[in-house]
């Protein structure tokens, strides 16, 4: 599984996913400030599921119909790079099986995943 990591994501959690084997680049590696179909389009032809903390990508895969590998919504507070980090290292340990084609919202008292 791979991942494609949104601006907002911090580089430092990319690092880490990196360091632990994880396929992961981020838009910064790509190209700075791609608009957000880019982005999708990116992502979806390099068959990396996004990850971000932009609620913009819901209305552009649900509602505009733009086709998307996968997003992981982060509606959790970015209250440090080690919590945001632990998120992520649970999503991907814990629940990779439920992430392929799916929206999967992350808030801190639960996850919610919509087929795409």
């Amino acid at each position: 599984m791979k991942f494609l990591a949104d601006e907002d994501v911090p580089y430092n959690n990319v690092k880490f996913l990196r360091a632990n084997n994880i396929d992961i680049t981020s838009v910064l590696d790509v190209q700075r400030s791609l608009k957000d179909k880019e982005i999708l389009e990116y992502a979806r032809k390099e068959e990396r599921l996004l990850i971000t903390f932009d609620k913009d990508f819901i209305e552009l895969v649900l509602t505009q119909g733009i086709k998307s590998y996968g997003i992981i919504l982060l509606r959790i507070p970015p209250k440090s790079e080690a919590y945001v980090q632990s998120v992520l290292e649970y999503l991907i340990k814990e629940k990779s099986d439920e992430l392929e084609n799916n929206l999967t919202i992350a808030w801190e008292d639960r996850i919610v995943f919509v087929k795409l």
